[in-house]
């Protein structure tokens, strides 16, 4: 019977025994992405420069996500450090979002894609819940936290209700 634990250990063994490989992709993808961006916004219309700029964006956070899982499952759980890593696997997801960003950006301005405002409404939106959840972390009661009376607590709570609220619906809504 295949365990979880197996699987990490066995993720993290091919990402140490492919290291090279999975550096080169995160130089390689950025550069052949924006080369398509490119060539597309030569075009008739900007429309499929655009749509392959989109998609080298959403690739590179996509995997820049999923390393900072694994990465932080190895951590926590499988009680692995990243001192312990091979340096390519632990520089390779860093470089490939700094790259496609920045590669992305000399060809198409960032507002002009979908993909860039989602995932900067949805990193605000994240940024504040791990504030507020680390806010919350740091003290024990409320007496510690807040020196007011009930009335000033419930207008604090709902202008912090209010914020996470718009920045929830700006990064999670739907057009049309």
């Amino acid at each position: 019977m295949l365990t979880l634990r197996e699987i990490f250990l066995g993720v993290f063994a091919f990402a140490e025994a492919h290291a090279a490989l999975y550096f080169a992709l995160a130089v390689a993808v950025p550069l052949l992405g924006t080369l398509a961006a490119w060539m597309g916004r030569g075009g008739k219309t900007e429309r499929d420069g655009i749509l392959y700029a989109n998609l080298v964006v959403i690739v590179a956070v996509a995997q820049f996500v999923l390393a900072m899982v694994v990465g932080s499952i190895g951590m926590v759980f499988l009680e692995r450090s990243l001192w312990d890593a091979h340096v390519l696997v632990v520089l390779a997801p860093g470089l490939w979002l700094v790259l496609s960003v920045f590669l992305v950006r000399r060809v198409f301005p960032l507002s002009q894609l979908a993909t860039w405002r989602s995932v900067v409404e949805a990193g605000q939106f994240f940024v504040a819940c791990a504030v507020l959840v680390w806010l919350f972390s740091q003290f024990r009661g409320w007496g510690i936290l807040f020196f007011g009376s009930l009335l000033q607590l419930l207008i604090v709570l709902a202008l912090a209700g209010v914020v996470l609220n718009r920045l929830f619906v700006r990064a999670f809504r739907t057009e049309g």
